[in-house]
């Protein structure tokens, strides 16, 4: 199943951040790299902090950098915007571009015009009659609604072109080249210096600080990856080059003390669902944007990336590898405590005992602040009608469209405070309905 993901690639003193794509069926692409020393992060409009976050230090990251960011979908197009949202005394000249391999942006939401026969694949898992089960307000970037009107559980089309809106608002298309697929063979750490090349069209070999391609072109000064991720864990541009080694049957820590691993569901050492832990490199050289199941991808893809780009930024606000991988092997032991495996639910945010996507995301933010990276606002990144739950509201939506009142529920409802005072109204109408009638629902169905 391919995952609506986005990879970055950057370079020599540059650290890897990810967004979510499926990378396995990826081919030659025409694309730079450069290293990103500093990257400091605002907060893509959202009401948790409208200023931009304090620079660490950029007195190290003047001068043509170029980011390369792969993948239109939902988290690329977060990425995007959150690198040219930095500060331009901390990106200075900086060439930012998204390479999409199809024609244009929305990930999974982009229709395939003309799916394959199987046994081929399609080049997105999307059906005609697909519709969210998620509200629409749940899935929005912090701070860019859905237009007026929006059904609360619309069909695809809706999320393909609230994307589309997304980039056209701030100005993303520009910096995107549609129709451009990248192929990748390897990663190779130099001491601090984690390489990571990008092919174009294909890789011959590799010098100490260059990527020498089969046509005698050369690229200079490579450093980092960001990545992105599937459902099923594989990564066959990161197996090719050694960089993951895929077996299902693990389930410890202990069994690989020297590379990125994958058992299809778990990828492991990974501080946080974010950032690589593999000897190999920096543990800010390679991260993972898009890791977590069973949350909001807008939301979570933006408190990843922000905790990414700070310790990119400032790699001294993360204690040691060894302290790292000690935290790692404690929050597993605490999720089998709990009677959760922690290899076979893999990065699937739970709300039993395990917390919930909320607190992920909040957690995230917060280390942050306590760290200094970030403002003190003294509020927490997800704001509260996210959280509050509404076990009745998607078969609300489904009695009112049978009703035909969608129009009278979605009048007025605008602001965020709109779709949520509109929800909580609606939850309540369906749960005083069922309670009436005596309806119990299990809580899967819900």
């Amino acid at each position: 199943m391919i995952s609506d993901a986005c990879y970055v690639r950057l370079p020599i003193s540059a650290r890897v951040l990810c967004p979510h794509l499926d990378l396995s069926n990826l081919s030659g692409a025409d694309f730079r790299m450069v290293q990103l020393h500093q990257a400091v992060l605002s907060l893509l409009l959202s009401p948790f902090s409208q200023q931009p976050f304090r620079a660490l230090d950029s007195s190290s990251s003047a001068g043509g950098k170029s980011v390369a960011i792969i993948g239109a979908g939902s988290a690329g197009l977060a990425a995007l915007k959150t690198f040219l949202d930095l500060p331009r005394e901390t990106r200075g000249d900086w060439d930012i571009v998204l390479f999409e391999q199809r024609r244009d942006v929305g990930g999974i939401w982009l229709p395939d015009p003309h799916p394959a026969a199987p046994p081929n694949l399609p080049e997105t898992p999307l059906y005609p009659q697909l519709r969210t089960n998620t509200p629409v307000p749940a899935m929005t970037y912090p701070g860019f609604l859905f237009p007026p009107n929006t059904p609360l559980f619309p069909q695809h089309d809706r999320i393909k072109q609230y994307h589309e809106d997304y980039a056209s608002h701030f100005n993303l298309f520009p910096h995107i080249r549609f129709n451009h697929s990248v192929t990748y063979h390897s990663v190779r750490g130099a001491g601090e210096a984690a390489q990571g090349a990008i092919a174009k069209p294909e890789i011959s070999h590799f010098t100490h600080s260059e990527v020498v391609f089969v046509d005698g072109t050369v690229l200079a000064d490579v450093d980092t990856v960001l990545l992105g991720t599937g459902y099923e864990l594989r990564m066959p541009f990161l197996e090719r080059g050694h960089a993951l080694q895929v077996d299902r049957s693990a389930h410890s820590n202990t069994t690989y003390t020297q590379g990125l691993v994958t058992n299809t569901r778990y990828l492991f050492p990974v501080h946080r669902h974010i950032f690589s832990l593999c000897p190999n490199h920096p543990v800010d050289a390679l991260a993972f944007i898009g890791l977590p199941l069973y949350v909001s991808n807008c939301p979570s893809d933006i408190a990843q990336s922000l905790y990414a780009a700070h310790v990119i930024a400032n790699p001294g606000i993360l204690p040691s590898r060894k302290a790292l991988l000690k935290e790692l092997a404690l929050e597993e032991e605490r999720l089998r405590s709990l009677g959760l495996d922690p290899y076979h639910i893999g990065h699937r945010i739970l709300p039993r005992d395990n917390g919930t996507q909320w607190d992920y995301q909040d957690k995230l933010v917060a280390d942050l602040k306590q760290q200094g990276a970030i403002p003190e606002d003294g509020k927490p990144f997800v704001e509260k009608w996210r959280r509050e739950p509404r076990p009745c509201l998607r078969r609300g939506w489904k009695r009112v469209e049978s009703l035909g009142t969608e129009a009278e529920w979605l009048d007025g409802v605008e602001s965020e405070g709109d779709w949520a005072g509109m929800m909580n109204r609606l939850n309540r109408w369906q749960c005083d309905w069922e309670e009436e009638r005596g309806e119990v629902y299990p809580q899967e169905l819900v």
